[in-house]
Protein backbone atom coordinates (compact mmCIF):
# COMPACT_ATOMS: atom_id res chain seq x y z
CA UNK A 1 0.00 0.00 0.00
CA UNK A 2 1.32 3.59 -0.99
CA UNK A 3 0.31 6.52 0.98
CA UNK A 4 0.44 9.44 -1.54
CA UNK A 5 1.85 12.83 -0.48
CA UNK A 6 3.10 13.91 -4.47
CA UNK A 7 0.45 12.90 -7.09
CA UNK A 8 3.84 13.50 -9.54
CA UNK A 9 5.12 9.96 -7.63
CA UNK A 10 2.57 7.83 -9.28
CA UNK A 11 4.22 6.05 -12.36
CA UNK A 12 0.19 5.43 -14.22
CA UNK A 13 -0.81 8.63 -15.70
CA UNK A 14 -4.57 8.01 -15.29
CA UNK A 15 -4.35 7.35 -11.57
CA UNK A 16 -1.73 10.67 -11.39
CA UNK A 17 -4.44 12.77 -13.39
CA UNK A 18 -7.30 11.48 -10.74
CA UNK A 19 -4.75 12.38 -7.68
CA UNK A 20 -3.77 15.53 -8.78
CA UNK A 21 -7.67 16.99 -9.56
CA UNK A 22 -8.32 15.52 -6.08
CA UNK A 23 -5.26 17.24 -4.56
CA UNK A 24 -6.56 20.80 -6.93
CA UNK A 25 -9.81 20.78 -5.24
CA UNK A 26 -8.77 20.13 -1.68
CA UNK A 27 -6.20 22.92 -2.15
CA UNK A 28 -6.94 25.28 0.59
CA UNK A 29 -9.30 23.69 2.62
CA UNK A 30 -8.22 23.01 6.04
CA UNK A 31 -9.07 19.25 5.82
CA UNK A 32 -6.76 16.25 6.93
CA UNK A 33 -7.19 13.85 4.14
CA UNK A 34 -5.06 10.40 3.51
CA UNK A 35 -4.50 8.94 0.15
CA UNK A 36 -3.50 5.51 -0.59
CA UNK A 37 -3.43 3.36 -3.85
CA UNK A 38 -3.68 -0.50 -3.17
CA UNK A 39 -0.75 -2.08 -4.74
CA UNK A 40 -0.55 -6.04 -6.30
CA UNK A 41 0.70 -7.11 -3.07
CA UNK A 42 -1.89 -5.78 -0.38
CA UNK A 43 -4.07 -7.92 1.09
CA UNK A 44 -7.33 -6.61 2.26
CA UNK A 45 -6.59 -7.59 5.65
CA UNK A 46 -3.35 -5.17 5.53
CA UNK A 47 -5.70 -2.40 4.02
CA UNK A 48 -7.78 -2.29 6.51
CA UNK A 49 -4.77 -2.31 9.13
CA UNK A 50 -2.87 0.24 7.78
CA UNK A 51 -6.17 2.72 6.67
CA UNK A 52 -7.72 1.90 10.03
CA UNK A 53 -10.89 2.01 7.31
CA UNK A 54 -13.51 -1.25 7.33
CA UNK A 55 -12.94 -2.50 3.26
CA UNK A 56 -14.56 -5.67 3.92
CA UNK A 57 -16.05 -6.07 7.32
CA UNK A 58 -18.36 -3.58 9.02
CA UNK A 59 -17.78 -0.98 11.90
CA UNK A 60 -20.37 -1.88 13.94
CA UNK A 61 -21.09 -5.68 13.27
CA UNK A 62 -19.32 -9.32 12.37
CA UNK A 63 -20.37 -8.93 8.78
CA UNK A 64 -18.42 -9.10 6.33
CA UNK A 65 -18.20 -8.50 2.51
CA UNK A 66 -20.67 -11.62 0.74
CA UNK A 67 -22.44 -12.58 4.12
CA UNK A 68 -26.61 -11.57 3.23
CA UNK A 69 -26.45 -8.55 5.98
CA UNK A 70 -23.48 -6.79 5.37
CA UNK A 71 -23.59 -2.96 4.61
CA UNK A 72 -20.27 -1.34 3.46
CA UNK A 73 -18.37 1.02 5.69
CA UNK A 74 -17.54 3.59 2.95
CA UNK A 75 -19.51 7.10 2.81
CA UNK A 76 -18.81 6.19 -1.35
CA UNK A 77 -17.37 4.00 -3.96
CA UNK A 78 -16.42 5.61 -7.02
CA UNK A 79 -15.79 3.91 -10.57
CA UNK A 80 -13.22 5.48 -12.70
CA UNK A 81 -11.74 4.28 -16.34
CA UNK A 82 -8.62 2.66 -14.48
CA UNK A 83 -9.11 2.64 -10.77
CA UNK A 84 -11.90 2.61 -8.29
CA UNK A 85 -11.86 5.25 -5.48
CA UNK A 86 -13.20 4.63 -1.81
CA UNK A 87 -14.01 7.53 0.51
CA UNK A 88 -14.16 7.22 4.10
CA UNK A 89 -15.07 10.14 6.47
CA UNK A 90 -13.07 8.78 9.73
CA UNK A 91 -14.25 12.00 11.95
CA UNK A 92 -15.58 15.21 10.97
CA UNK A 93 -12.38 16.24 10.38
CA UNK A 94 -10.48 13.24 8.48
CA UNK A 95 -11.00 11.47 5.69
CA UNK A 96 -8.89 8.53 3.91
CA UNK A 97 -9.32 8.02 0.24
CA UNK A 98 -8.05 4.19 -1.55
CA UNK A 99 -7.39 4.12 -4.49
CA UNK A 100 -8.23 0.71 -6.01
CA UNK A 101 -6.65 0.05 -9.63
CA UNK A 102 -8.65 -2.59 -11.60
CA UNK A 103 -5.62 -5.04 -12.26
CA UNK A 104 -3.69 -7.22 -10.32
CA UNK A 105 -5.36 -6.55 -6.66
CA UNK A 106 -6.94 -8.73 -4.54
CA UNK A 107 -10.24 -10.29 -6.05
CA UNK A 108 -12.51 -10.04 -3.13
CA UNK A 109 -11.41 -6.61 -3.09
CA UNK A 110 -12.07 -5.77 -6.65
CA UNK A 111 -15.42 -7.87 -6.24
CA UNK A 112 -16.33 -5.32 -3.69
CA UNK A 113 -15.91 -2.58 -5.52
CA UNK A 114 -17.80 -4.18 -8.63
CA UNK A 115 -20.68 -4.46 -6.68
CA UNK A 116 -21.32 -1.14 -4.81
CA UNK A 117 -19.47 1.40 -7.28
Amino acid sequence: MQKIINPNDIVDLAIRALLQLRFDQLEGVITDTEFFIVEPSDTVDEIEAETGCPIVTSWFDAAVFGDEDFIPSFDFIEEHRHCFELMFNTTDDATVVILVPKERVDARLLALCGQYA
